[in-house]
């Protein structure tokens, strides 16, 4: 599972989730930091998270570990 995937012209930075409330802390954390994000149900099983493409280096960095200790939390939560 990859933390961010580059898809479609409109390129966005994805997360998946399959926790409702991973996913809520999630969006918390980038709305903290005034982003727009949005999330979809995932045809096969889960969330989508979307964040605009343009993040500095800096809070990507920091989403990226964010959502990183959210997947070992959702690992527990799945097992």
């Amino acid at each position: 599972m990859s933390a961010a995937l580059r898809i479609g012209p409109a390129m966005s930075n994805e997360y998946i989730f399959f926790d409702e409330g991973l996913r809520e802390r999630f969006l918390a954390l980038a709305r903290h930091h005034g982003l727009q994000a949005d999330w979809r149900e995932d045809a096969m099983d889960g969330y989508v998270v979307s964040l605009a493409d343009d993040l500095n280096d800096a809070l990507e960095d920091e989403l990226e570990a964010a959502y990183d200790s959210l997947k070992r939390d959702q690992n527990k939560v799945k097992n």
